[in-house]
């Protein structure tokens, strides 16, 4: 009998040290989570604290997300980003496909960004930043490519080369469909087949659509051409 209550009551000390170990590994794992959320927080602040500045038009808070080593940036940042009335936004979500650590003090972040104004708005360009812990022991910005892609300059120069590609493809339809359209006129006019002047009007009135019809309908399975 008393041997077996000294099992049970060995149970229970190996349960009851089991449960204590699992709470500490929790507390120990929970520690370290908040601290790692912690370091990723202020890594992420100039990022942070560059759009917000922006979008407040807070040209010190810009010039202090960089580090004084990014003078060409800083200087890039107060010429062209002042007053613009413009609304930032940047997404560096998921950490894991956006986050490169360099070194323990340099973390190279990808991210997509959009900006906004009354005329016009662009996103899902991609952008970089450079952050080093400083000597101060603040994390501050100092390489990056959102100075060349952000401003209202060249927000608007990619616009135009955007809508200059989409002009050049509509026109290299237009002018092929406008190629075929005449070569099915010239077609319609030369072949002797029932409905021709029917055809014909197709052809005017319904252009480019209609000369796709009269290909299908008529020349592929048409009489032959007039000498």
């Amino acid at each position: 009998m008393r041997y077996t209550f000294c099992i049970f009551f060995m149970k229970k000390i190996f349960i009851a040290l089991g449960v204590i170990s699992a709470l500490c590994m929790g507390t120990e794992v929970y520690a370290q989570s908040k601290e790692s959320e912690g370091e990723v927080m202020e890594v992420f602040a100039p990022i942070k604290n560059l759009i917000e500045a922006l979008n407040e038009g807070n040209e010190a808070g810009v010039q202090d997300s960089f580090s004084l080593q990014a003078q060409e940036i800083r200087g890039v940042m107060r010429e062209d980003f002042g007053g613009q009335g413009i609304v930032y936004g940047v997404d560096c979500e998921p950490l894991e496909q956006t986050w490169e650590e360099i070194s323990p003090e340099k973390v190279k972040i990808t991210c997509t960004f959009l900006a906004e104004s009354e005329n016009w708005n662009i996103s899902g360009l991609s952008t970089y930043f450079l952050v080093e812990k400083e000597t101060d022991g603040v994390w501050r910005i100092t390489e990056t490519d959102f100075h060349e892609k952000a401003s209202e300059k060249q927000a608007l120069a990619s616009l135009g080369k955007i809508f200059a590609l989409v002009g050049g493809v509509f026109l290299l339809i237009f002018g092929a469909g406008g190629i075929f359209w005449v070569m099915m006129v010239r077609d319609c006019v030369k072949r002797d087949f029932p409905n021709k002047t029917k055809w014909i009007f197709i052809l005017i009135f319904l252009n480019i659509f209609g000369a796709f019809l009269y290909y299908f309908m008529i020349k592929r399975n048409g009489e032959e051409v007039k000498k």
